[in-house]
């Protein structure tokens, strides 16, 4: 199948080889199916695999051990009886043994739409007849000579959307969508005369009972103070918390960039209020005061519709408009596979010597040594998460799925281990 560790062992492979290997074969696999039309010939229903990403697991693990057992037994000859021989023998024997266990991980996340590209590039700049050839053309050693069997992988689980017995879901549910928020924020104009209505009522009521008592203490805050306080309202509870949602979806990255801007601009918008609070706080003139104000309210306002158009693009993304091909959902929502494979490589040296008076040594084997390699590679296709600029990650399942296959990994181990 294959061989790890570079120069090192039988396998005599390096990583890159066996990631080349892979990758080689999961190019041929994949685009050969997106480039398959269903039955009547009138579409392609493997195309989604373009937006599908594949992330490697690859554990290999190495076990050393080394033992020598010198011993002798010496031989002291006793006087004859008759025609009977004696001998008196004492063996003396000494053992060490040692072990050594190496474990690495490496992880890998390829993007089959850019692995189309590359290829697409490769059969560009060459000879036709090249195509894959000469980048699939390997440093094979002896332990890289089988296929992994991806093709047959692909095709066994794309079966059931072959037949159409699975076939690709209308509507909103599926990948990249989301649920969506149930309207947007009230004109800003509205909030701003219900914020100057609500603390001239404080302020009156103020006024009126220090008529009678003079020690009140005036109530806290201004006008200037309460805007402030409802633009973070508005940035803390709906701003943040909406784009922390999008952040997480599968959305197309134009999408999701238009979400981020208007994240971006009523956040500065934001910024710009409490700001000019601090100003309006310090200041004592009448008229600045209400110059400062004024500005206050205007980035108030401009933090509202910022925060409204952020609901709107959310709704857009969520419900798949703007997207490329989001109408539908995936047949399938994962594809995965684990491979073992274990070399094992012992050798031992006894050599003998026999004596009159000592005969050396006494162990089976004078010196024994025993190297595993176990080689474990998890492969996990699905449909990965988009970021705003163009980069992807790896899924929560196809996570999940190479957690589940390393803990199948480690409880097998387990059980077979004395």
């Amino acid at each position: 199948m294959f061989g790890i560790l570079r120069g090192d062992g039988l396998a005599q492979v390096n990583v890159d080889q066996v990631v080349k290997l892979i990758k080689c074969e999961m190019a041929q696999a994949i685009l050969a199916k997106t480039n398959e039309q269903s039955e009547d010939k009138k579409s392609y229903p493997f195309t989604f695999l373009l937006q599908w990403a594949v992330k490697l697991h690859l554990t290999v693990v190495v076990d050393d051990q080394a033992s020598i057992n010198p011993g002798a037994t010496l031989i002291s000859p006793l006087p004859a009886v008759g025609s009977v021989s004696q001998q008196r023998s004492v063996g003396l024997g000494v053992g060490f043994t040692s072990q050594a266990v190496r474990t690495e991980d490496y992880e890998y996340l390829m993007s089959f739409a850019e692995l189309g590209d590359e290829f697409r590039k490769t059969r560009k700049n060459m000879p036709r007849i090249a195509k894959l050839y000469k980048f699939c053309r390997l440093d094979r050693g002896l332990l890289l000579e089988s296929e992994l069997g991806l093709k047959a992988l692909v095709d066994a689980a794309l079966e059931p959307v072959r037949t159409e017995v699975l076939r690709a879901g209308p509507g909103a549910i599926g990948p990249g969508a989301a649920p969506t928020p149930q309207g947007k924020l009230p004109e800003p104009i509205g909030q701003l005369a219900t914020i100057r209505a609500k603390r001239e009522k404080i302020d009156k009521l103020f006024t009126e009972k220090a008529l009678t008592d003079k020690t009140l203490t005036p109530p806290a805050g201004n006008v200037a103070t309460d805007i402030e306080t409802q633009t973070q309202a508005i940035i803390n509870n709906v701003v943040k918390p909406l784009y922390g949602i999008a952040s997480t979806s599968s959305f197309e990255p134009k999408c999701l960039a238009t979400i981020t801007t208007a994240q971006n601009q009523a956040i500065i918008s934001s910024i710009g209020v409490s700001t000019n609070v601090a100003k309006y706080n310090l200041e004592d003139d009448p008229i600045l005061k209400k110059r400062i104000l004024d500005k206050v309210e205007n980035d108030f306002k401009d933090t509202v519709y910022s925060a409204n158009d952020m609901i709107t693009d959310y709704g857009d993304c969520a419900t798949g408009r703007g997207k490329q091909d989001h109408n539908t959902y995936d047949p399938i929502a994962l594809i995965g596979q684990t491979v073992n494979f274990y070399v094992t490589s012992t050798g031992s040296v006894t050599p003998t010597w026999k004596l009159i008076n000592v005969t050396a040594p006494l162990a089976p084997a004078f010196l024994s040594a025993t190297r595993k390699d176990t080689n474990t590679l998890i492969i996990s296709m699905g449909r990965p998460i988009v970021a705003a600029d163009g980069s992807i990650t790896e899924s929560q399942a196809m996570n999940n799925q190479i957690l589940a296959a390393q803990l199948a990994q480690a409880i097998a181990q387990q059980r077979s281990t004395p």
